[in-house]
């Protein structure tokens, strides 16, 4: 059965899509034609078989890698990974924590009904508070994995060296990391808006639906159409931030779960991240 060998499980809004189009580019690697394909949380049910048909493509000697970024945040799929693919391993790209969810929350809004920007335990909070409780999250897959099969990354030194940073995926994976590949300095994906809010939302609410279905090569095929993209989107004039009172809540909350972060990993954070939280 042709299942992944490795598979980058969060967080989102932290270069997965960037993750996606290098890994893409290397010949040794192979990635479905869809990104999220969220089997390992969402579309378990439909079986390991029906996962497998995503690889069948992949030529031998080729590294299978699927990138699910909610996978991070989902206790289920990581008991899942864990159990169906025990060598598996783990790629997870953070981002300081005050960018992300600003870039995170921006990106929802042009995409979904959301309400005010909130971290409380309102069930309303639930989908943006999940992902945010990265101590929580990183320390669930260091306790189910070996150390050794799993990859931390930030997404600041992917801005500082984009090089260096594809080095580390292609040497963690067992490819020749000297591949150059042709999106090395691209930015993917970049902050864009909704060209007309409610077509947005349509457009969101299908998607979801396709995936449903278990369509997610539709889903794929659609959105790696630049006509959609340029149909529903246009970049965006500036980013999203926080006002002062968010921001107060937002650094209270992440304080404690940065430090405690920093107390389980082996390697230290970003400049970005010291000059925000600094103890």
């Amino acid at each position: 059965m042709n299942l992944p060998d490795a598979i980058y499980a969060g967080m989102s809004k932290s270069g997965s899509t960037y993750i996606y189009q290098i890994l893409k580019e290397h010949p040794d690697v192979f990635v479905p034609e869809i990104k999220d394909i969220y089997f390992f949380d969402r579309a378990y049910a439909k079986g390991l078989d029906w996962y497998a048909g995503f690889f069948a493509k992949a030529v031998p000697g080729q590294t299978r890698v699927e990138l699910s970024h909610d996978y991070i945040f989902s206790a289920e799929a990581t008991a899942r990974l864990k159990k169906d693919l025990p060598g598996v391993k783990i790629i997870i790209c953070l981002r300081e924590p005050l960018d992300w969810i600003a870039s995170r929350y921006a990106f929802e809004k042009e995409r979904r009904p959301v309400g005010p920007l909130r971290l409380d335990d309102a069930p309303e909070n639930a989908w943006l508070r999940a992902e945010s409780d990265i101590a929580v999250n990183v320390e669930r897959y260091l306790k189910s994995f070996a150390r050794e099969d799993i990859l931390i990354l930030f997404y600041e030194d992917l801005k500082r060296d984009p090089a260096v940073f594809c080095q580390q995926i292609y040497a963690f994976l067992g490819v020749d990391a000297g591949f150059v590949p042709p999106s090395l300095n691209t930015v993917v994906l970049p902050a864009h808006k909704a060209r007309i809010r409610w077509l947005a939302f349509l457009a969101q609410k299908v998607s979801d639906g396709l995936r449903a279905l278990g369509l997610q090569r539709v889903v794929g095929f659609l959105k790696n159409l630049p006509l959609v993209e340029k149909v529903l989107y246009r970049p965006a004039a500036e980013k999203y931030r926080p006002d002062v009172a968010e921001e107060e809540m937002l650094r209270a909350f992440f304080a404690p779960r940065v430090t405690a972060l920093r107390g389980m990993l082996d390697i230290p954070l970003p400049a970005a991240w010291r000059e925000r939280f600094p103890s």
